[in-house]
């Protein structure tokens, strides 16, 4: 997360010194240069999650850190824009990352602790997204917007090494089938009440938070700041945010395992909708911080209380497939939120943005969340014992 982040803060730059220089053009091919991996990786990742299920979870983070790796190597060798964009699509197409990661994760950890693994690890998502920009903004300058593109491709290679040598993967039911099994899993996602139903909740939530991101440096210059002060406040207003997020996921997820995770994902979405709101009714850059901080520490329940609640209902043989089903809501919301955001800015104001970011997680709160049922944390080999018939 952190490599592929570096070089976010200075794309448009980059892409001025490939040659887009138009009066718009800039802004839009920025855009969509920023949104292309996300259209790519929506139809990839289920694809990726039937590989994994069939030859395994790890595999499969190997395969996304090593393909990573070589995608941003070449995109360092780019020489036009259309390049960038067709090197960018492939990145999406190849990535899936996270997803394998958290199938792996949700194979290996303690059914009664997979909360607050899951919730450990989230956390690298929020820690490598601020650390990346801060990083790749210094080395920006130091040695030049093209070679953060091999820095990143280091960090991926590393990353898979990593895997490589030092995660083990427990055996697992292997899964019958052939291609047609995709389809099965977007049947059997869409097809389970409860599977859609957190589909859902995971597509609203990111949309919410997703929705704040492009207005945020414009809403702080609305603030009253000016000039270079409006990009460090930006930096430090997002990244306050994921500095809660980082802090309080394993909470998150040490209370979902103790309480339950229907509780702990009412808990955030209440919280999460009550400080969004008022981050468009502030004043002053410094209200906004403040506000942050709590928004941060709230919305970091959200999405490991749901990848917690997917991975118990998915069975083993089919949960890498299942996750990579249910992961294309985030992608989705990554998609919709900066899009839809940007159009309310536009029609209503900066201000009511935030107030519509509140109301989506009110929305679901009121809607999804009481049709939720708590999952079953026991082992599926305790299940079946549990609910067998015993012939009389």
């Amino acid at each position: 997360m952190m490599g592929m982040s570096m070089f976010h803060p200075f794309l448009p730059l980059y892409l001025r010194s490939l040659g887009v220089t138009g009066k718009g053009e800039l802004e839009t091919m920025s855009g969509l240069i920023y949104a292309a991996p996300f259209f790519s990786a929506v139809i990839a990742t289920p694809i990726w999650g039937y590989f994994g299920d069939r030859h395994g979870r790890k595999l499969m983070v190997m395969r996304a850190s090593f393909g990573l790796a070589l995608a941003t190597a070449v995109m360092g060798f780019a020489t036009s824009a259309s390049q960038l964009l067709l090197l960018r699509v492939l990145q999406g197409a190849i990535s899936g990352f996270l997803a394998a990661a958290v199938a792996l994760m949700a194979s290996a950890a303690p059914r009664e602790r997979l909360g607050y693994a899951l919730g450990t690890l989230q956390t690298a998502v929020p820690s490598g997204t601020i650390l990346g920009p801060m990083i790749g903004g210094a080395l920006a300058d130091l040695i030049g917007a093209r070679n953060i593109f091999f820095v990143t491709a280091g960090f991926n290679l590393l990353g898979g090494l990593a895997v490589l040598w030092l995660v083990r993967e427990a055996k697992r039911p292997q899964p019958t089938g052939g291609f047609e099994r995709i389809i099965e899993n977007y049947r059997y996602v869409f097809g389970t009440p409860q599977l859609r139903l957190l589909f859902f909740v995971l597509l609203a939530g990111q949309f919410a938070l997703m929705s704040l991101i492009p207005i945020m440096a414009l809403y702080v210059e609305d603030l009253g700041t000016h000039g270079k002060l409006v990009a460090t406040l930006t930096g430090a207003i997002i990244g306050v945010t994921g500095l809660a997020n980082l802090v309080a996921a394993p909470r998150w997820g040490r209370r979902s395992d103790k309480h339950g995770y229907k509780p702990t994902l009412k808990r955030a979405l209440i919280g999460a909708g009550l400080f969004a709101i008022p981050q468009g009714l502030v004043f002053a850059p410094w209200h906004l911080l403040l506000i942050r901080i709590p928004y941060g520490l709230m919305i970091g329940g959200i999405v490991p209380s749901v990848h917690a609640m997917i991975g118990l209902r998915a069975p083993d043989d089919r949960r890498a497939g299942t996750l990579g089903v249910t992961s294309t809501a985030l992608m989705l919301g990554n998609m919709a939120g900066p899009l839809l955001g940007g159009t309310v800015a536009g029609v209503f104001g900066l201000r009511a943005v935030f107030i519509v970011s509140g109301l989506v997680l009110f929305t679901i709160y009121l809607t999804l969340w009481p049709r939720i049922e708590e999952p079953d944390r026991r082992s599926e080999s305790v299940r079946a014992a549990a609910t067998a018939t015993v012939p009389v």
